[in-house]
């Protein structure tokens, strides 16, 4: 009895066998190769968007950092101390250049993040937008 596997292949040269041969073990390594490169590809993208990320967040944690020494200072100024006051407009003034940064990032980047008017409002964060939170 022979199996019908050899009865298929016996009328195909020896050549075209090892081509076959060939074939089957070059094609799931060509598709794993693939898969490979968009993978890769996907890791370098997210790699990009994290430093478009990192970026957009050094003004926030400016501000984080600016806000409270500017509500300190307005303190101490409502409480007398008027020679905080230069401190406050020195404060206020770097205030408004992280803001100016932000605006710029946000413009330059904000297709790249997702951080558009469009984008804000589709996730209910119309509130988030830099010219709304500086107000």
């Amino acid at each position: 009895m022979t199996n019908p596997l050899d009865r298929l292949l016996e009328p195909i040269r020896v050549s075209r066998k090892l081509m076959l041969i060939s074939v089957a073990f070059a094609l799931p390594i060509g598709v794993l190769a693939l898969l490979q490169v968009w993978d890769t590809h996907k890791d370098i993208e997210v790699s990009w968007q994290e430093l478009r990320g990192t970026e957009f967040l050094r003004p926030l944690v400016e501000l984080n950092d600016l806000i409270p020494r500017h509500a300190l200072a307005v303190q101490q100024v409502t409480g007398g101390e008027t020679a905080q006051a230069t401190a406050m407009a020195q404060v206020a003034g770097q205030i408004d250049r992280s803001f100016d940064s932000l605006e710029i990032l946000e413009a330059r980047l904000g297709i790249a993040l997702r951080f558009t008017p469009n984008d804000l409002a589709r996730r209910q964060r119309s509130h988030a937008r830099t010219a709304a939170v500086r107000q």
